[in-house]
């Protein structure tokens, strides 16, 4: 055995956290845009990525004030990821099945 090489008796769930806490960090260095806090502010650039709409778009929406958007005093347009993402999920269309079971549900 090597010398450097110290070991010592550690709890389950003390190591299920090292392991998840590695896991976490490793997952981050490797995709730092999708590990951001979601209260972090995206570009335009960075909203239009996320969203996979062109930034054209993104400027019409905010215009027409269909998309969730904050304009700071410097006039640039500033995203939230988590608002992005309610405004996304917001636009969901019903599948026949869970429109089958809502009108299930009133009779």
């Amino acid at each position: 055995m090597s010398p450097d090489i110290i070991l010592s008796p550690i709890r389950l769930s003390d190591l299920d956290e090292l392991i998840k806490n590695a896991v976490k960090q490793g997952i981050a260095e490797a995709h730092p845009t999708q590990q951001r806090e979601e209260k972090e502010p995206l570009s335009i650039d960075e909203a239009a990525v996320f969203t996979g709409l062109c930034k054209s778009t993104l400027y019409k929406f905010s215009h027409e004030r269909t998309i969730p958007v904050h304009r700071p005093r410097n006039g640039r347009l500033i995203f939230f990821r988590s608002e992005l993402m309610e405004w996304i999920k917001a636009g969901k269309k019903s599948t026949h099945a869970e429109i089958s079971e809502a009108i299930d549900n009133q009779l």
